[in-house]
Parts: structure tokens; C-alpha cells; sequence
């Protein structure tokens, strides 16, 4: 999945400020998104930044929320934030968050997550946003 298409369809299409989490190690994705996008300044990135509280505090208070297969998925479902939870190797039938089904949607790929295409992410927002 390409993650600065699916950041700038957000922005340029949802009018939404989009907002890079993960850890310090993470900063090179954050870098490759923000290169990619044509409104710097409704991205923003706060890799390697949040504790968990403050990082449950963004989940509660975002609009969708778009994440590999992470904890913070099952947070955003228990808080029932929008989520598009994108998944491999393990079946979101057995593994993915527990929450309001109209609020989740999974896109699965059981060999890899970079064959999840950046439309069945759109499809996915767009399915939750409408």
C-alpha cells in the first residue's frame, strides 16, 4: 500500500489533516509521505513523538483511523474511532479488533500488505466516511 496516496486522497478529498504516528524508527515512511504530498502543511508528522496516552487521546479524537495490523487498531475499535485495519499473514477473523462492524473495515491480504491496493484503502474510507 502506498500510504502518501491514501494521506493525500485525505487531504485533497475528505478536507482532513492527516497525521503520521509510529515509532522513532518509522520517521524515513513519514519522510517518504510528506515528500509525496502537495499540502505539507495537512500532514503532519509526529513519529516517535506520542506515549500511549497521548496516542489513545489522537485515536479518540480522529476521524478514521488507517493502520497495518497493530494495537492500535484494537484501541480505535474499542473506542470505536473509524477504522481501516490492514492485515497479512493473520486472518482479522481469528486476529482482527472486536468493536462496531460498521465502524471497522479489514482489507486483507494473506501474503502482503504491499499488495493492498490504494483503492481498496479509498473504497474502505470512503465505505466509512459516507
Amino acid at each position: 500500500i502506498n500510504y502518501a496516496q491514501v494521506a493525500e486522497y485525505l487531504v485533497k478529498n475528505k478536507g482532513l489533516h492527516v497525521l503520521i504516528t509510529g515509532v522513532y524508527q518509522e520517521k524515513e515512511l513519514a519522510n517518504q509521505i510528506l515528500a509525496y504530498a502537495s499540502k505539507k502543511s495537512k500532514i503532519i508528522d509526529a513519529t516517535g513523538v506520542f506515549d500511549i496516552s497521548e496516542m489513545i487521546a489522537a485515536i479518540s479524537n480522529a476521524k478514521i483511523i488507517i493502520v497495518p495490523d497493530t494495537g492500535m487498531g484494537h484501541i480505535a475499535a474499542a473506542l470505536e474511532t473509524p477504522l481501516v485495519n490492514i492485515m497479512s499473514l493473520f486472518s482479522p477473523k481469528e486476529w482482527g479488533p472486536i468493536g462496531n462492524k460498521d465502524k471497522i473495515e479489514n482489507i486483507y491480504n494473506k501474503k502482503s500488505l504491499n499488495q493492498i491496493s490504494v483503492q481498496e484503502v479509498i473504497n474502505s474510507i470512503n465505505k466509512l466516511l459516507n
